[in-house]
């Protein structure tokens, strides 16, 4: 934050009658209320905004949370004031209770990794977010240093302006919030699908491996052929005027064995290639499909808390979580049709109405519209459908008839509309 724009900000704070209320929303945000408006101090970034959407996660009962609720919650501003060049504010406070006025102050640093709120009465510390070896509980506050330069800062009058430009500051805040989730997304997404893909390359086809087989047996029959040639030790072949690389063995019929046991595990894999290969083919549609999703903001809450599962199940299937919410999405006829076999009865069905699609299945039996809208949102653009209106259909699983396979039909249904 700017020294100017901090020095804007001390002169709202001291138009402000009353500071209603402070106290922490997390670790290091701290909120400050003062009449109808909302300002929120982030000591870990050093900003300063203003916003009403956000609310506490957590309730803090730290000593220092208690004193900031003793000596600064319910007070009169008397004033605010910037600590010379630095980027400090010193909010100035009367307390009242039942017996005795208080007067305290808040001071609030906003310098660089240096971050800190103290809270002071009678010039000593009372409390302080993080104690360092300059601040020394019920010790005087030893003032921060001033910095070598010179400036001058203007006093300004337009304190609307300065509202809303702190109102714009959490706006902005949130969209560098927003393109740094999607970065991170992207990096993690791609390097997964980067690591499949090079073991995916490095699979041999099955004409290799059957090459490798009958050479594997050909060189067996052929060791066996002629024991009595083959040195102890070999470490090359010659068969058909070609020579060949071996493993060196102190007898010939260890060899043979050798190349008889390597062309059996060679046909062994032969059989399950095909499904590893497929599977890897699968798992990086599904990873391209969450990196297409990283483009919309919309989803990135969804991708947020995506989770895997730890059923072998979930291994089959696009698994995706909305608020602990679960969603399962097919990826192939025999998937949607498992899906629908798994499903409870009153868990929440989702197609897309009039085409091919996904089977959606969503593990709750509550029809919330915003959970409807992004499940809705996800089901189309795993479909490859990227811009327009379109209407996904949704009912209970038990209102579905199973003619064959995944081919259903129902009557009883609604249908959310779907704008991309």
């Amino acid at each position: 934050m700017k020294l100017q724009d901090l020095k804007d900000v001390a002169t709202l704070f001291k138009s402000k009658p009353k500071l209603n209320h402070i106290g922490r929303i997390k670790d290091n945000l701290v909120a400050l209320r003062m009449d109808k408006d909302f300002y929120y101090l982030d000591l870990q970034s050093g900003d300063i905004f203003e916003t009403r959407e956000l609310t506490s996660i957590k309730t803090y009962s730290s000593p220092f949370d208690m004193a900031l609720s003793k000596f600064a919650s319910s007070s009169k501003i008397l004033d605010c004031t910037l600590d010379g060049l630095n980027k400090i504010l010193f909010l100035d406070l009367e307390v009242k209770n039942a017996y005795k006025v208080f007067n305290s102050r808040l001071v609030i640093n906003l310098i660089p990794r240096s971050t800190n709120l103290i809270l002071l009465v009678d010039s000593k510390v009372v409390a302080a977010l993080h104690y360092k070896e300059d601040i020394i509980l019920k010790m005087p506050y030893i003032p921060t240093p001033q910095p070598s330069f010179t400036k001058t800062l203007k006093e300004t009058t337009n304190l609307e302006a300065v509202q809303k430009s702190l109102k714009q500051r959490y706006i902005d805040l949130q969209e560098d919030l927003v393109r740094q989730k999607q970065a991170s997304f992207k990096a993690a997404i791609s390097k997964q699908i980067a690591t499949l893909q090079s073991v995916l390359d490095s699979l041999l086809s099955d004409e290799d491996l059957q090459a490798k087989v009958r050479l594997n047996y050909t060189l067996a029959n052929f060791v066996l052929s002629n024991l009595s040639l083959i040195p102890p030790y070999a470490t090359k072949l010659t068969m058909d005027k070609k020579v060949y690389k071996i493993k060196a063995f102190p007898s010939s019929t260890e060899l043979a064995n050798s190349l008889f046991s390597e062309a059996k595990k060679l046909k062994r894999k032969l059989k399950n290639i095909s499904l590893q290969r497929a599977n890897l083919e699968s798992k990086i549609v599904l990873l391209k499909e969450k990196l297409s999703l990283t483009e919309n903001t919309n989803m990135l809450e969804l991708l947020e808390h995506t989770q895997k599962s730890k059923s072998q199940d979930s291994k089959k299937e696009r698994c995706f979580f909305y608020k602990d919410i679960k969603i399962s999405v097919g990826k192939s006829q025999a998937e949607n049709a498992k899906l629908l076999k798994d499903a409870k009865a009153k868990y929440i069905w989702m197609h897309l109405k009039d085409r091919p699609s996904s089977h959606m299945i969503l593990h709750t039996s509550k029809i919330d519209s915003t959970l409807l809208e992004y499940a809705g949102e996800l089901l189309c653009r795993l479909n490859g459908l990227e811009s327009g209106k379109f209407l996904v259909d949704y009912t209970y699983r038990r209102d579905l008839k199973v003619q064959s396979n995944a081919f259903v039909t129902y009557n009883k249904y609604s249908s959310v509309y779907i704008t991309l």
